[in-house]
């Protein structure tokens, strides 16, 4: 009987899409769902973004930035750094990150680095090692917003370091020869300007080699412009800088000189005076001494202090004759007019060195960026950046696709199989009644 009267599959489809526009509509409707809520609920506190990569950039190696910094790759998620790169303090991202909430970021975990090392396979694959990455995806309103900031995070350490390289302070000794109160200091700058240059141009020699060109395979080699800048004010011109001034009791501020010279000698010769009352008093403690028969030791260590102040005043008297023969130097040069002629030559000179060696640092300062331009990079492992984890949203628009069907088709069935049925088994009853005979 349950043969005769049982529903078919194939019946029990045709129940079901006799209703053709329920089943569309309402699996429709819960596969969408489905996607939203696994889109924008499920995945975003599921999924995160993960990248391999490296960093490297000129002198990196040491573990500096270019100003002598430390520089630790790990510091790039932290609440400052994090903050900079949101603001765009050093990338060159356009993206706007203004919604991303950095703080919560941090306190929930939300991002990390961890460095990582692999061995060579024994399938030839090569080893590898730099750093790992991972944010959390509910941060971001999209994966372009996402994939910006992720490259804004590994790249903050290069991007710091070409900005501090494009930000230096690369005339520092210049202006400090434009300050100097003192032809020595304003000298000693100009040496050290020098010096600066030449110790910018031996770093890039010594990181990429002698034939290296900084500006391009139409450029000069560093080597050429090293031996450029060793003609310029070399060490022969700053001997003669030097021994010009002291020949000549050159002063840079001779009213200042002159009001406190009288006053330097004074207490100079206030000194020279002490010195000599200690020595005498030295003498008169060894004389003791060999009086009373003390050992050698104990009255060499006398004579030793006396021939260090003697030493020691020997110089003050120098000094106060320097002052004096300067001094009078100072009113032969305001009087003479080829001795003030001689003077100005001078000091055209030191401005014209000056001038040099800005031109110099200009040049220095250019390879040095472009170099930096060239030689920093983040390599990254492989160049795809895409959520990780949560739900395939395919999958979960079939698994709700399914489940609305199954739902509906649930309900279509509850509602419509009974009178499917009871049509079905009355027909089936009158089909089997006999035919009346006398008909």
């Amino acid at each position: 009987m349950e043969e005769e009267y049982g529903i078919t599959l194939g019946e029990i489809f045709k129940i079901i899409f006799r209703r053709i526009w329920w089943v569309i509509g309402v699996t429709a409707a819960f596969m969408l769902v489905t996607v939203l809520l696994v889109q924008f609920w499920y995945n975003p506190s599921k999924q995160q973004y993960t990248v391999y990569y490296n960093i490297k950039f000129p002198g990196s190696g040491s573990g500096q930035y270019p100003d002598g910094t430390t520089l630790n790759v790990s510091d790039s998620v932290l609440f400052n750094s994090l903050n900079e790169i949101k603001e765009g303090t050093y990338s060159q991202y356009a993206a706007d990150f203004s919604d991303i909430k950095i703080e919560e970021m941090i306190d929930k975990d939300g991002i990390s680095i961890t460095s990582i090392a692999t061995e060579a396979s024994d399938d030839g694959e090569a080893g590898w090692s730099g750093y790992k990455l991972s944010v959390a995806s509910q941060y971001f309103n999209s994966d372009e917003q996402a994939v910006a900031f992720i490259k804004a995070v590994t790249s903050y350490t290069v991007d710091k370091a070409q900005y501090i390289v494009d930000n230096s302070l690369y005339d520092y000794y210049l202006t400090q020869y434009d300050i100097g109160n003192t032809y020595e200091s304003k000298i000693s700058s100009l040496v050290n300007q020098k010096n600066y240059v030449l110790g910018i141009y031996d770093f890039i020699k010594n990181n990429y080699g002698e034939t290296y060109r900084p500006l391009g395979i139409g450029d000069k080699t560093i080597t050429d412009y090293i031996n450029e800048a060793y003609n310029i004010f070399d060490s022969r011109i700053q001997s003669a800088y030097y021994n010009t001034v002291t020949a000549n009791y050159y002063v840079w501020d001779t009213e200042t000189y002159t009001m406190t010279a009288t006053a330097s000698i004074d207490a100079t010769r206030i000194e020279i005076a002490n010195n000599q009352a200690i020595i005498d008093a030295l003498e008169a403690k060894i004389k003791e001494l060999d009086t009373s028969g003390s050992s050698f030791d104990r009255i060499e260590a006398y004579h030793s202090m006396i021939a260090s102040y003697v030493e020691k005043n020997t110089q003050l008297e120098t000094s106060i004759k320097t002052t004096e023969e300067t001094l009078a130097k100072i009113e032969f040069y305001e009087s003479d007019a080829t001795a003030i002629e001689d003077k100005a030559e001078f000091d055209a000179a030191l401005d014209s060195t000056r001038a040099e060696l800005a031109a110099l640092t200009e040049t220095a300062k250019k390879l040095r960026i472009a170099t930096f331009d060239n030689e920093s990079m983040v390599l990254y492992r492989n160049n795809i950046i895409e959520p990780e984890g949560g739900i395939n949203i395919i999958v979960a628009a079939v698994a709700g696709a399914v489940l609305g069907f199954i739902i509906v088709s649930a309900i279509i069935l509850i509602k419509d199989m009974p009178e499917y049925k009871r049509r079905k088994y009355a027909a089936k009853a009158a089909s089997a009644v006999p035919a009346d005979p006398e008909q």
